[in-house]
């Protein structure tokens, strides 16, 4: 698979989560309490597919990672995560859990990604995909991209999406949220209220998918 990228992306727009160690914890304790809770983690494999920064998988014991941007590399493996330098690294029917954060919108085939990453669970392993919000309230050009997204979801298009590459969906949900970086100053418990209620206030979420792997019928 290849994929266009912007090597500075990640150092332009979470420069701010690198360098500020409090910031990044925060971060990462939103990832565990958003994307993991409904599942039980234990010490099961985790891999992220376009990584990113590892905020999403460094509070995790057994966390593995594949990210375009090799620059971010040493940060990544100094929080403990195991890189794959290239796709061809990552091991089939392996990993417990994979989550893919904020991708699939931007890859020109969608669709092969997710296979390429089913093919990367073990039998009965959850898939987690976290996407953006659709809004309608944006008012770019007709012929304009949003953030360099390719493709939009709403529940319906990506569960379809899913089944057809062979998941099973087992939950759907809104994640609300909006201040991730302007609230860190409140205490944690603090923090994700007020993250919520200004989140539904202004209506501002992403949406999550845990999807499990069909078994194949031999």
């Amino acid at each position: 698979m290849k994929f266009e990228y912007n090597q500075e992306y990640h150092e332009k727009k979470f420069g701010n989560w690198i360098k500020d160690k409090n910031l990044y914890e925060l971060r990462c304790m939103y990832a565990k309490k958003k994307y993991f809770k409904d599942l039980i983690i234990g010490n099961k494999g985790i891999f992220e597919f376009g990584c990113g920064i590892g905020q999403n998988i460094a509070w995790h014991n057994n966390s593995y990672g594949y990210e375009l941007n090799k620059k971010l590399y040493p940060f990544l493996k100094e929080k403990g995560i195991k890189m794959f330098d290239n796709l061809n690294e990552i091991p089939d029917d392996y990993f417990d859990i994979i989550i893919t954060c904020m991708v699939l919108e931007h890859l020109e085939n969608p669709k092969k990604t997710l296979t390429f990453l089913k093919d990367k669970l073990k039998d009965d392993g959850y898939l987690i995909t976290v996407l953006p919000m659709i809004s309608y309230k944006r008012k770019e050009g007709i012929n304009e991209t949003i953030d360099g997204h390719l493709f939009a979801w709403t529940f319906y298009e990506i569960n379809y999406l899913l089944n057809f590459c062979g998941f099973t969906n087992i939950l759907n949900k809104k994640i609300y949220r909006k201040g991730i970086e302007k609230l860190k100053f409140l205490s944690q418990s603090l923090y994700f209220f007020f993250l919520s209620f200004f989140g539904r206030l202004f209506n501002e979420f992403d949406i999550i998918i845990i999807s499990k792997k069909k078994k194949e019928h031999i």
